[in-house]
């Protein structure tokens, strides 16, 4: 039971990434000197990278990334009973959630050690959450299957299959899938949890393509501060390398760099936000900040200003405030 749930629990986390974003956004700058033209690029792909950051780290280390929430409504558990149909063991679940969305699960556990998921969440405005998770076992490598489809309220849609590995060596799973908006934009991602890591692999039609391996402490799904995490972010206009160093809970300083530009930054926790400063060749080029939604402002250094926006895509995609509510039966405010 115990590796049923964690399973479920992490397919739910990736889902993503759960991922996230398309092409990289759209350059507000005014400013005209070369530098400044020369650096626009870089600028326009760290406000994706910026955005990437802010949507993630609070999905894959939850407990040192997220924000507080404040609940909305009391929570009341209305219906908590297990029963039989023939050799199978069901579980039916009704309550209330802190986020005022009245929900109700079927877990079905089979025979042969699988089970099913079925879940729907009712919200006062009428919208629902649905998902539904089926598992099949795997001979080639060793291991359990899990099939998952999830509805998100927005209508945004999420379909992966995820493998649990028990054989020594492999990895302890991996998943890929699609995640599409009501508009028909999608994402497909790929990612692998080892013992020590999550790498993940995210890319968009539209050209964008991410790299990332987060160091982990075991299934804990903690950073492991003491190593960093490194990256790259390829756009048809460059590639930009990064990574994130810390100590402590949580990582406090990102680095970036494409050609002859890099950046040093700040990075703060629930939410995720930084700021710092960019050089070209070795020369102070602009100060800059974002905020919780990846938004860059930049003050360069002949005294212009400009804004970076991440693309709308990025923002549409929002997955941690999907996956916050994700939890051991699917949802589960935070």
């Amino acid at each position: 039971m115990r590796r049923r749930r964690m399973a479920m629990r992490t397919s739910v986390i990736v889902l993503l990434l759960v991922v996230v974003l398309s092409l990289a956004g759209c350059g507000g700058g005014g400013a005209g000197t070369p530098q400044v033209k020369t650096a626009s690029s870089y600028l326009d792909d760290q406000a994706t990278l910026s955005a990437l950051l802010v949507h993630w780290l609070p999905v894959v280390f939850s407990g040192s990334y997220r924000e507080d929430y404040v609940p909305q409504c009391p929570v009341e558990e209305w219906l908590n009973e297990t029963y039989w149909e023939g050799a199978v063991l069901v579980t039916h679940r009704r309550w209330r959630q802190s986020d005022c969305g009245e929900a109700e699960v079927f877990q079905r556990d089979y025979p042969d050690g699988l089970s099913s998921i079925e879940e729907t969440i009712l919200y006062p405005d009428g919208t629902r959450f649905v998902m539904t998770q089926t598992q099949e076992w795997s001979t080639s490598p060793n291991g359990v299957i899990a099939h998952t489809q999830i509805t998100f309220r927005s209508g945004a849609r999420m379909a992966s299959v995820m493998t649990i590995f028990w054989d020594p060596g492999m990895p302890m799973n991996t998943e890929e899938g699609t995640l599409s908006l009501p508009d028909g934009r999608r994402m497909q991602f790929e990612r692998t949890r080892w013992g020590d890591r999550e790498d993940l692999e995210i890319t968009s039609a539209e050209g964008w393509h991410l790299t990332a391996s987060f160091p982990c402490l075991g299934v804990l799904q903690e950073p492991d501060t003491s190593k960093a995490a490194t990256g790259s972010l390829v756009s048809p206009r460059a590639t930009t390398d990064f990574s994130l160093t810390g100590d402590g809970e949580a990582w406090t300083n990102l680095s970036t760099s494409s050609g002859d530009i890099s950046g040093t930054f700040l990075v703060g926790r629930g939410p995720v936000e930084g700021r710092g400063t960019v050089w070209v060749n070795g020369e102070t080029l602009a100060t800059l900040s974002w905020d919780d939604e990846g938004v860059l402002r930049v003050s360069y250094a002949d005294g212009t200003s400009a804004a970076y926006t991440p693309s709308a895509a990025a923002r549409d995609f929002m997955i941690d405030r999907w996956l916050w509510q994700l939890g051991e039966y699917g949802p589960n405010p935070r």
